[in-house]
């Protein structure tokens, strides 16, 4: 047993558990409403609680991890009014890196890391945003504001205190800079939503690599995809639990080039689905193991095949013959 795998979760859950508290207090002291500083800590808390159990499953995912560390700062803001300017000045010019860690998060969920570059692209805005902000407002703002307004309306209490770190004072500058990178941010946020929606639409993409990929010796190179929305159990040696075993059941029924959906799926995505593509009910079907009926759809697009044999699975009423 990797004995760091087994406290480190749980120690990091306890330093942001101390981080958290003494925000709160902090917050309290400047006159936050008590219920606008309850909400900010129940959603804090669960951040640092889902880290910790995710972290504690899966120690080798940095998802657990970044689950923490959007913990710790989703507290940042509420240090802004902290009685010692040097942690105020910090705490103001970092009080949006939560908008930092959260695309991440999106995008590489839940393998914890980037794998398309479209991806990667995004998360290099994202970063360059956060790399011309914070030196911007620590270094260029010569006093933290009693309060404090950006452009996603979000209001939060300063110190109204001097920034002992500002070197060239040049408030046009700064206020500029805060708009337009608000700006970009918003739209950034948009674009990061818009790729986790097209990663969970797509399901053809990978149908489509693999047949424009030129094979040796002429082979053609067929998969079948099953696709089920569920709530699997997380642990080291991966996912578990009923809802696996229905995707597996769901994609073994089909046939090289078809990807198959469970009811569950079909309701999430089809809403989103791109105009040229299309789902077609197949029928309910009886996945072996598995309690009743499953209703199976068929995701097809203009460009693959969609002409398949019928189904590997047994209907209900050959079941019960």
């Amino acid at each position: 047993m990797d004995l760091k795998n087994t406290w480190a979760p749980w120690l990091g859950a306890a330093i942001g558990l101390a981080v958290a508290a003494e925000a709160g207090l902090v917050a309290l002291r400047a006159g936050v409403p008590g219920v606008a500083i309850v909400q900010t800590e129940i959603v804090g808390l669960a951040y640092l609680a889902a880290g910790a159990i995710a972290w504690h499953r899966r120690p080798h995912n940095r998802t657990g991890p970044l689950l923490l560390a959007i913990g710790y700062v989703w507290d940042i803001p509420d240090f802004q009014a902290s009685s010692v300017p040097a942690v105020a000045a910090l705490a103001f010019a970092t009080r949006r890196l939560v908008n930092s860690l959260t695309p991440y998060l999106m995008l590489t969920f839940p393998s914890g890391r980037l794998g398309l570059r479209r991806h990667r692209l995004a998360m290099v805005l994202v970063i360059a945003l956060a790399a011309i902000q914070i030196p911007t407002r620590l270094l260029l703002v010569d006093r933290i504001p009693a309060v404090l307004e950006h452009v996603d309306r979000v209001t939060t209490i300063g110190c109204d205190c001097v920034n002992p770190f500002a070197l060239a004072p040049a408030p046009a500058v700064s206020a500029g800079v805060e708009r337009w990178t608000g700006f970009l941010a918003v739209g950034t946020a948009l674009l990061v939503m818009a790729l986790v929606i097209l990663r969970l639409t797509d399901a053809t993409a990978p149908m489509r690599r693999l047949r424009d990929h030129t094979w040796p010796d002429g082979a053609v190179v067929r998969v079948r995809i099953g696709l089920h929305h569920g709530q699997p159990r997380m642990t080291d040696d991966g996912y578990v639990g009923l809802d696996v075993h229905r995707a597996t059941r769901i994609g073994s029924a089909g046939h090289g080039g078809q990807v198959l959906l469970s009811e569950a799926t079909r309701q999430r995505i089809e809403p989103r689905l791109p105009s040229d593509a299309a789902l077609h009910r197949l029928g309910a079907f009886v996945l072996k193991g598995l309690p009743g009926l499953e209703s199976i759809s068929q995701l097809t697009v203009p460009d693959l095949p969609s002409a398949f044999p019928p189904l590997r699975l047994e209907t209900p009423a050959r079941a019960d013959a």
